[in-house]
């Protein structure tokens, strides 16, 4: 019986942190709202071009992730052109521009509070007692990793009349990948001229 609790005992340093991260993980969700986040692929801009904007992401997520090591990870492409927005997932649409309304765009940072959590947990887990604090300080790392990929997100939310739901597109770097700010912001103005010049036809 003194094992059992002693285990139980071991055991609640993780316990605790994977809840903490849970009640975060919500806290974030809640205030970003729903919305298509993507690993960023290939974000392409040609202010000359008919088709000005190519957006490809794979969907984020820990299953997505191992799904992308055999290449079969989700992925959803969004492109644009002076008359209309397309999209292309598991099915395909097309948005005509002079339907939209508004498009916002901006940069989201990954929430402070996360890179604390994480920080602590390995803090906690560095004592050498692997059995007790092993979990916690891998916890730590996977954390720290997940606020440096989420560290900075490219966003646009584009607005659609009739009381259609809002697109929303987040835009996450990878591991490697890099954020283009000023391509970002290039064509972040061009969407927003051209959604403009289709409303005032």
């Amino acid at each position: 019986m003194y094992g059992v609790g002693s285990m139980i005992t071991s055991l609640l340093p993780i316990i605790v942190a994977i809840i903490v991260v849970f009640i975060v993980v919500g806290i974030i969700k809640g205030r970003r709202g729903n919305s298509a986040s993507l690993i960023l692929e290939e974000f392409n801009f040609n202010e000359k071009g008919e088709e000005f904007l190519f957006i490809k992401g794979r969907v984020s997520g820990f299953w997505n992730w191992v799904l992308s090591l055999f290449d079969k990870a989700p992925t959803i492409c969004y492109t644009c052109n002076k008359q209309e927005l397309k999209i292309e997932s598991k099915t395909k649409s097309n948005i005509p521009l002079i339907n939209i309304t508004c498009v916002t765009s901006g940069m989201l940072k990954s929430s402070v509070l996360l890179l604390v959590i994480s920080i602590i947990c390995i803090i906690v887990g560095l004592p050498t007692a692997p059995v007790t604090f092993g979990g916690v300080l891998f916890l730590g790392i996977i954390l720290l990793i997940v606020y440096t990929m989420n560290k900075k997100s490219m966003l646009f939310d584009i607005y659609i009349s009739e009381n259609l739901p809002m697109i929303k597109i987040r835009m996450k770097r990878g591991i490697i990948n890099s954020l283009d700010i000023d391509k970002f912001e290039q064509a972040a103005n061009m969407l927003k001229k051209t959604v403009l010049e289709n409303n005032l036809k």
